[in-house]
């Protein structure tokens, strides 16, 4: 019996999307994207792997996808959230849970690849651009996000590795992440005294 055929296997194309891109995000989570192959990836999902070349062209054009759906996530958690720090906070929370989503978007900026390319959007960059501008010149607020998703998505695709190598206990790790949470809001809305930059 064939994946494509599988009783378990997602039937409807957005169904084998989405279960392409799960297993994309899955992967990549627990392995560096390049060593990530078409076939790993459609095994997973419980399809043949010739409906990543259908569905997407490439494997760029997944992971670009899979990127695009996670930050679609992401973004949705901000939904109905008005305040920039809880909004900032959002976003630090959910990268950091998803891990997937800056590892996948440096993999592909490291092989020259532009997201752009595979993506219209960025929904989830714009939101913060917008809520940032609330407490901040507009001229500042891209600068200022770029700045924050920069030290976020260091911070969750380093942050155990970093933990371990400076060494620091594992009762002090949450306060450590509680730190780097105020840190964010402190790089995207500036210092103030219950927030101080270091």
């Amino acid at each position: 019996m064939t994946a494509a055929s599988a009783p378990n296997s997602p039937q409807g194309p957005e169904a084998v999307r989405a279960a392409l891109c799960q297993a994309t995000e899955q992967l990549c989570s627990s392995q560096p994207p390049g060593t990530v192959t078409v076939r790993q990836i459609a095994s997973m999902a419980g399809v043949n792997h010739g409906l990543v070349h259908h569905y997407f062209g490439s494997k760029h054009a997944l992971i670009g996808a899979t990127m695009y759906r996670v930050e679609g996530d992401i973004h949705e958690m901000l939904d109905g959230i008005t305040d920039p720090v809880e909004t900032i906070e959002a976003v630090f929370n959910g990268v950091t849970a998803r891990p997937s989503y800056p590892r996948l978007l440096g993999w592909m900026l490291l092989e020259g690849v532009d997201p752009t390319d595979h993506i219209d959007r960025f929904p989830m960059v714009s939101h913060l651009v917008h809520m940032i501008a609330t407490q901040v010149d507009l001229s500042q607020a891209a600068m200022r996000t770029q700045s924050l998703l920069a030290f976020i998505a260091g911070w969750a695709t380093t942050r155990e590795f970093m933990a371990d190598v400076t060494e620091i206990p594992l009762d002090q790790r949450y306060s450590a992440t509680d730190w780097a949470r105020n840190q964010a809001v402190a790089i995207a809305l500036g210092p103030t005294p219950d927030r101080p930059m270091p």
